[in-house]
């Protein structure tokens, strides 16, 4: 089984980041001006990598605007992680990060309060 794991992104994850934004969907990466938006948030510290066994797989952003309650904004997932796998094991990955990302929302949240 592989270990998933996040991590706070840093200023240096930026470029990474905004690759595997760009990737997904460049229209509306340039349109919605997804950039601005993902370095606010790195710098907000509401950027988390997503990481498989060591190795950078995408990236989620939280939001705290809903009466300071976490909640995820957005998850991104390389496509080429998601084409060498067959289906179910993507969906059971996709399991693991949905609970490793509620459990680092309530952990915050705690932080907060």
């Amino acid at each position: 089984m592989e270990n998933i794991s996040l991590r706070k992104a840093t200023i240096q994850d930026k470029a990474l980041v905004v690759a595997f934004d760009y990737n997904l969907d460049k229209v509306e990466h340039i349109e919605l001006k997804r950039a601005e938006k993902i370095t606010k948030a790195i710098l907000s510290e509401e950027c988390f990598i997503i990481s498989m066994d060591n190795s950078a797989i995408g990236f989620t952003l939280f939001d705290y605007r809903f009466f300071d309650q976490g909640w995820i904004e957005l998850i991104v997932i390389d496509e080429k992680e998601q084409a060498y796998k067959p289906w179910i094991l993507y969906v059971n990955k996709a399991r693991r990060i949905k609970c490793l990302l509620q459990r680092t929302v309530l952990i915050l949240e705690c932080k907060k309060h």
